[in-house]
């Protein structure tokens, strides 16, 4: 892949990276899996986390220890921490995501801070 061979990718750990998939710069991963299709953006960090499928992730995001289903969408400057977020999800910028799940085709508003709770 490009962006390790060039020094834009940092891995730490084990991680897969499926087919077609575009990394940004400076993404930084450890103990983690990206689906084929999907579109990590700069300055991504996905830690002990899987990225399903066909899935885009905005610059400045931060993801540990969650699931991010398929075709879901996480706006920039975001964090999910220690969550699933189920597929179709459609999350704007500066979203904070700890301990809960979201169910499939939820639209998040910019600026939702989430905690502790599971929103059907």
């Amino acid at each position: 892949i490009e962006a390790y061979a060039t020094g834009n990718l940092r891995i730490n750990g084990s991680a897969l990276i499926g087919r077609h998939c575009y990394i940004g710069n400076s993404v930084y991963m450890q103990d983690a899996t990206i689906d084929n299709f999907s579109i990590i953006n700069d300055r991504v960090s996905i830690i002990k986390s899987s990225i399903m499928d066909r899935a885009f992730i905005g610059d400045g995001t931060r993801i540990e220890n969650s699931i991010i289903g398929r075709h879901v969408s996480i706006g920039q400057n975001s964090k999910i921490i220690n969550s699933v977020i189920a597929d179709n999800v459609m999350a704007e910028e500066n979203l904070d995501v700890l301990n809960s799940k979201i169910y499939p085709h939820k639209k998040l508003k910019a600026g939702t801070k989430i905690s502790n709770i599971i929103l059907q």
